[in-house]
């Protein structure tokens, strides 16, 4: 899920919407310095969503010595909230993202995305060049190979040095011979 887009949990030194004491029964929302809200409207966003728009009083928000962490504007502090169910799901998958377990999830996942975008970008794996699906299974197969003999070439480039990959530069197949076999011209890393 993406973070809050307000600036207060942009910056992460105002208060954020997950600081607030949300009473949904009551439809009574409390900051942490303890003011309460005006009553909730149910309203639709510009896209039709339902919403739910807490305001706090003016009067309340000038007097408080923490203005400065939760608001700039000139009136009271306005928050957004999706319905209950939709805000209580949004806050649990928040709070899960948190964590180091779904953090290393989170890496394997990036690393699969980073290989799909590598083919679509540099390979043209998102569009076929052939009708039918076998013809299209073989493109992709040699997509596949392609990506490999690449990613191999840097990481020989990377262990052995810049000018490593040269030594691969002979032929096709003797390259193809040296990459299943090893590189016997190359030092082992």
């Amino acid at each position: 899920m993406m973070p809050g887009n307000a600036w207060q949990s942009a910056e992460g030194n105002g208060f954020a919407v997950s600081d607030f004491t949300i009473d949904w029964d009551n439809r009574v929302m409390t900051c942490p310095t303890g003011a309460t809200s005006l009553p909730w409207a149910n309203e639709t966003d510009q896209g039709g969503t339902p919403v739910v728009r807490v305001r706090f009083s003016m009067h309340d928000c000038k007097a408080c010595p923490s203005r400065d962490l939760c608001t700039r504007g000139a009136k009271g502090r306005r928050i957004t909230l999706r319905p209950r169910e939709e805000h209580e799901a949004l806050q649990r998958a928040r709070q899960r993202q948190s964590t180091d377990e779904w953090q290393q999830r989170y890496a394997h996942r990036a690393g699969v995305e980073g290989t799909i975008a590598q083919g679509v970008k540099g390979f043209g794996l998102r569009r076929s060049r052939y009708r039918g699906t076998a013809k299209t299974h073989l493109q992709h197969l040699l997509i596949a190979a392609a990506m490999n003999l690449t990613r191999r070439r840097l990481a020989c480039r990377n262990t052995h040095g810049p000018d490593a990959h040269r030594a691969l530069r002979r032929s096709a197949s003797g390259r193809m011979m040296r990459l299943c076999h090893g590189t016997p011209s190359l030092p082992s890393p």
